[in-house]
């Protein structure tokens, strides 16, 4: 719904908004190829899991939890640049 908003706002838009609009378009088309990536390396961890040794385990959970810190941060961008793109 925000690139929604964000790509209207880009057709109709003022030269002087589009460097900033472009920017919050390109942080939330980068934001959607990580959480693509993020999903891809969730299910192929979980499918290294099965069967595995106890040292599999620690790894993957230190590669999950490194993971959850960037997912975090991430939400947070998005939360900030779609209150950014309401306003507008």
């Amino acid at each position: 719904m925000t690139l929604t908003i964000l790509r209207s706002l880009l057709a109709g838009g003022k030269p002087a908004d589009d460097v900033s609009l472009l920017q919050l378009y390109a942080r939330l088309n980068n934001t959607l190829l990580f959480v693509e990536i993020a999903r891809r390396r969730i299910e192929d961890t979980l499918q290294d899991l099965q069967n595995q040794s106890p040292s599999t385990f620690q790894s993957a959970g230190e590669d999950l939890s490194e993971l959850l810190g960037r997912v975090l941060d991430t939400k947070i961008v998005v939360t900030r640049t779609s209150a950014i793109i309401r306003e507008l």
